[in-house]
């Protein structure tokens, strides 16, 4: 249910976004919260249905999603509805920034009209993790701000950076598991590289995020939960794991790089 549902990418997504208002004080911090929850299940409901309805979908989703579109409009609905909602709390200055952020996530990937298949800008060689990581940081780093200090970003930029090369880090992890599905029509670090390029490629953002953690808190607060990542991701990759297990390990290992963070900035 958690992960048919996309319920649980939307908490994984809440909860990095917890986080990282919880450091800068963020006023309407639970308005914000919420819309981060229904607007990132809105989305990923939006992109599922879209593979759905084209047979696209991973297999191992397959068992797990709803089965007709009477059930993906109810669920895209409810989540729409929140996303609507609680975005009526938001100011003019963070609607244009996620209007933007909308965009790109749009044209990520959508269904042709004419010739019925998914395109996207997710199909440009190596560009699906950049976007993901773009979209998902974007929402977070908008709703950080306020009008009342909306220019004054300078502080958030180290912070949110972190989590971008965290999140990057993950959807590239992600590449692994859709090994088969992205193969013959989607170019990725993955289907390019060896098992062992891509424990180099991951170990390159392993580096930058613990040296910009180094250099910006007391990294020495957070090496027992780098370590723990460390071990996560290394299982999967190099040890076959289910889509679903996966899906379960590289997320979760965000929950833990998200209190690291929180750690972080305010020790």
């Amino acid at each position: 249910f958690l992960i048919g549902t996309n319920v649980y990418i939307a908490l994984i997504a809440t909860f990095i976004a917890l986080s990282g208002f919880f450091t800068f004080n963020t006023p309407g911090i639970w308005i914000n919260t919420a819309f981060v929850f229904f607007a990132t299940q809105s989305a990923y409901n939006l992109q599922r249905y879209f593979k759905w309805r084209n047979h696209h979908l991973h297999a191992f989703l397959e068992p797990i999603v709803p089965a007709t579109k009477k059930n993906w409009y109810s669920l895209i609905g409810i989540s729409a509805a929140g996303m609507i909602g609680t975005g009526l709390f938001l100011y003019v200055e963070q609607f244009i920034l996620l209007g933007f952020t909308g965009i790109v996530t749009s044209l990520y990937v959508f269904a042709h009209p004419t010739k019925k298949t998914l395109t996207g800008l997710r199909y440009i060689p190596f560009l699906k993790t950049i976007l993901v990581a773009f979209c998902w940081t974007g929402i977070f780093f908008t709703l950080t701000y306020t009008t009342r200090h909306f220019f004054m970003l300078k502080a958030a930029w180290p912070y949110w950076l972190i989590v971008f090369l965290q999140v990057w880090q993950a959807c590239v992890l992600f590449d692994l598991r859709d090994l088969e599905s992205d193969k013959g029509h989607l170019r990725t670090f993955a289907n390019t590289l060896t098992r062992d390029g891509m424990f180099g490629f991951w170990a390159l953002f392993f580096i930058a995020i613990a040296g910009l953690s180094a250099y910006y808190g007391q990294i020495l607060f957070v090496i027992p939960i780098y370590v723990v990542i460390a071990v996560i991701h290394m299982v999967c990759i190099y040890r076959k794991t289910s889509g679903l297990n996966f899906t379960f390990l590289v997320d979760g290992s965000l929950v833990l790089y998200a209190f690291g963070n929180w750690i972080l900035f305010n020790h």
